[in-house]
């Protein structure tokens, strides 16, 4: 969210609530957060339904591109850092990047090679994801972006902020990229045009197999509260 009056507000809240009950988080990192503020924590992943999505995706064919292609989706405000997006697209003049969406800040979007498309139909916004070839998740902060974790199961090249949330799901070089600076995202995207390295997106698809889905949430879930009562 970044700093300002109402971070703080939902900050002192937090303290206030987080005394007085268990705090249910969807991430390690999450978690992580909350241990600051309340005595007692647990979490879950956040999963997709992968029955609905696998449906979602059957039929839907690729808006394919000339160039290599990076994709984002989002409202344009300070918690998604439109301002790092573009710089990446600056630094990386021979690919492509689209931002999904609009927001306050759209006009930090200005690199010759950057399409802002606004808000898309899901369909239409699920063939461009089909199309591309890698998803930057840079924000301040996140849960858990049921994006990324689409994205995933798509099986594009991710490269996420080093952040809560994106942290806990991306592992740097295993399933994906996690960067720092511009600089780096771009390093990282230049490299993939000249070698594209395809055990990442696989691993991270197979991470949404066996961690970020409903069914395993479920079962996590059933877990956490029979732990309560008995």
């Amino acid at each position: 969210m970044g700093p300002g009056k109402k971070s703080q507000f939902y900050k002192t809240a937090e303290k206030i609530l987080g005394n007085r009950a268990i705090t249910l988080t969807c991430c390690e990192s999450e978690d992580e957060e909350a241990k600051k503020f309340s005595k007692r924590t647990a979490y879950v992943e956040t999963g997709v339904n992968l029955a609905e999505l696998s449906a979602s995706l059957d039929g839907i064919v690729p808006i394919k591109n000339e160039k290599f292609t990076v994709l984002t989706l989002g409202r344009a405000c300070t918690q998604k850092q439109p301002k790092l997006f573009n710089r990446i697209a600056e630094l990386v003049p021979e690919a492509r990047f689209i931002w999904i969406g609009n927001g306050e800040q759209e006009n930090e979007l200005t690199a010759p090679n950057m399409e802002v498309t606004g808000w898309k139909p899901r369909k239409e916004a699920l063939a461009m994801a089909k199309g591309a070839d890698a998803f930057i998740l840079c924000s301040l902060g996140e849960a858990i972006a049921m994006s990324l974790i689409e994205n995933m199961f798509i099986k594009k090249l991710i490269l996420v902020s080093n952040v809560m949330g994106n942290k806990s799901v991306i592992s740097d070089g295993i399933n994906g990229y996690v960067c720092e600076t511009a600089e780096e995202y771009a390093e990282k995207i230049k490299a993939a045009m000249k070698a594209f390295p395809k055990e990442l997106p696989q691993k991270a698809y197979q991470d949404v197999l066996e961690i970020y889905n409903t069914e395993d949430m479920k079962k996590k879930y059933i877990a956490f509260y029979n732990s309560l009562v008995f």
